[in-house]
């Protein structure tokens, strides 16, 4: 039987999804940043005299085949490119700044290094991984801004909300509040009725309604300084220590919206920030 899990993912870099869960950081993966070019520059070679037919070489020569013909898909010289690849794998950073076609090539044969993350699946497997840990002495990688835990951050428990307004009962009023579906006296309208919930950290959770079913209403209500003085709350809400109600502003840009916090922050804060 098995005795470990494994993930990689380059977006452990900025969010740690896994931890959590009881994977251990054991470190970042190779790539293949070192060699990438004397292979690609080596099978060239190779392939002007020799019959490829397995092996590691064979998969090298597909590397090569893929770059070269995705240059002339982009429109690009592939031994220029070939060229840009050394100067590349030393500062990989380079990647973001330059043209999407180019990158799009380089990455086609690129392997960045990613964090590697692993889970003894037993009690004997989990001894090992933590010796080997202690002996080695490893540390999460610094870029990691913020990790996700499975423990509820948001709780809402029996929770009602109800109105007291007092609508004068015109003709008019009565119309729209019975379009509405609420009933011919709106005073003292249940608008949120024995609701329960439960929100964790890093979860995305989509409220939706007709107009009318109280959305905003039960949105504003987590946060005490937009209650309405004119509405009736029951029930608990529950929050962990440290978590706090934020209201995003209308974002005036075209820019998308990790450019848009990155220009005011880092990627990685942005990133962390996005994830609550």
């Amino acid at each position: 039987s098995p005795l470990f899990l494994e993930i990689t993912a380059e977006m452990l870099k900025y969010i740690d999804f896994v931890s959590s869960s009881g994977f251990h950081f054991i470190g970042q993966t190779e790539g293949n940043l070192k060699r990438i070019t004397s292979d690609l520059k080596h099978i060239e070679k190779v392939v002007a005299t020799t019959k490829i037919t397995g092996g590691i070489l064979s998969a090298q020569k597909k590397y090569l085949d893929d770059f070269i013909k995705l240059s002339k898909e982009l429109d690009l010289d592939w031994k220029e490119q070939l060229k840009r690849l050394t100067e590349i794998s030393k500062n990989p950073e380079i990647l973001y700044t330059m043209p999407i076609k180019e990158m799009l090539l380089f990455r086609s044969v690129i392997r960045l290094p990613i964090p590697h993350y692993i889970l003894g699946l037993d009690n004997e497997a989990e001894r090992y991984l933590n010796e080997a840990i202690r002996t080695k002495d490893l540390n999460q990688p610094e870029k990691i801004m913020d990790s996700v835990a499975l423990n509820p951050r948001i709780e809402i428990i029996d929770y009602n909300i109800n109105s007291r307004k007092k609508i004068k009962q015109t003709e008019n009023v009565r119309k729209i509040v019975s379009f509405f579906g609420i009933g011919a006296q709106p005073n003292n309208q249940s608008l949120i009725r024995d609701f329960n919930f439960t929100a964790k950290q890093g979860s995305i959770n989509f409220i939706w309604g007709p107009s009318g079913s109280g959305k905003s209403v039960l949105l504003e209500s987590l946060d005490s300084s937009k209650r309405k003085k004119d509405l009736l709350y029951d029930g608990e809400i529950k929050f962990n220590q440290d978590v706090s109600i934020g209201w995003l502003k209308d974002i005036r840009s075209k820019e998308s919206i990790i450019d848009y916090f990155s220009s005011k922050w880092s990627m990685e804060e942005a990133m962390s920030a996005l994830n609550r």
